[in-house]
């Protein structure tokens, strides 16, 4: 029910977008400091609203966290309390909506009167990733009228057209294959990918391994890098496993690291060694050393 109600959600929103009635109810039911009376505004609407259905469940961490906003251990199980019946009323089903968005953005109950419309969370600003977007990471994306997400067509005439506009770069979206290789990353060594299933970046991750020094690792229970934040008693069990199994592998490439270096100084010494000889130069017998292959 909590997936349908947000799917749902968009056709009715996009209809009271529609007129300025429409638009002034939705403006009190989400509690905005400015009402809604442009195009521009209503875009920004569902831009802060579809911020909230892509961030949760990269963060759906089973213990509380302040890592972009506050949000209480597994935040989707408690949002989705919000959300029970897709089937209600369109007025009551936007209704919950705002409620959910409530919760996500004013969890803390420290937004007092109103919201503005912006995605920046945490203290964390998208500038950076959207500049990185422009410049290094060409990642098209779309979704359907069967998504959670608002129901997008990528237009990559259009994203050059923002890029430019907003930070004078036009984006090469063969940059990323022509300098890593792609997935062809089989002369790399000492990678461990490491994919949450509850996270869904994963979709994109690399989840075989490729050879004994790229290893994958998919963790049940996990959402965006959940092995890589600090231990925490509520760490479900395949957290720890995974982080036991990283710390082994990282150990091993340390060890073969000490003793390929040690190895390799030892065969130095013995060259140079070994290489020692007598040469006669300017009257006198003097060491000199030869070098051998």
């Amino acid at each position: 029910e909590c997936a349908s109600s947000v799917r749902k959600s968009w056709a009715p929103l996009k209809t009271f977008t529609l007129t300025p009635d429409g638009r002034q109810w939705l403006s009190e039911v989400f509690h905005l400091c400015s009402p809604l009376n442009t195009t521009a505004d209503v875009e920004k609407l569902f831009g802060w609203m579809n911020n909230v259905w892509g961030t949760l469940p990269m963060i759906n961490y089973p213990y509380p966290t302040t890592f972009l906003v506050p949000l209480p251990g597994w935040p989707i199980k408690e949002i989705c309390k919000l959300l029970p019946n897709s089937t209600i009323n369109e007025k009551q089903l936007i209704v919950n909506i705002a409620s959910a968005m409530n919760f996500f953005y004013n969890y803390t109950g420290e937004v007092k009167k109103c919201f503005t419309l912006s995605t920046d969370t945490g203290g964390i600003s998208g500038d950076g990733w959207d500049y990185q977007f422009c410049t290094e990471m060409y990642m098209p994306s779309c979704s359907s009228n069967n998504s959670m997400q608002l129901p997008t067509k990528w237009d990559v005439e259009q994203y050059k057209k923002d890029c430019y506009k907003t930070w004078g770069v036009i984006p090469r979206p063969e940059w990323a294959v022509l300098q890593y290789g792609d997935r062809n990353i089989e002369a790399a060594s000492n990678i461990i990918f490491s994919n949450g299933k509850l996270d869904p970046w994963s979709a994109g991750g690399v989840r075989e391994s490729l050879s004994s020094t790229l290893v994958a690792i998919e963790i049940d229970d996990a959402a965006h890098h959940l092995d890589l934040r600090g231990s925490n008693p509520k760490d479900p069990e395949p957290v720890k496993m995974a982080r036991l199994k990283e710390r082994q592998i990282i150990q091993q490439w340390l060890k073969k690291y000490y003793r390929d270096r040690r190895i390799k100084k030892e065969l130095e010494k013995w060259r140079m060694m070994k290489g020692r000889s007598y040469y006669y130069r300017w009257g006198m017998w003097e060491w000199g050393s030869t070098h051998f292959n």
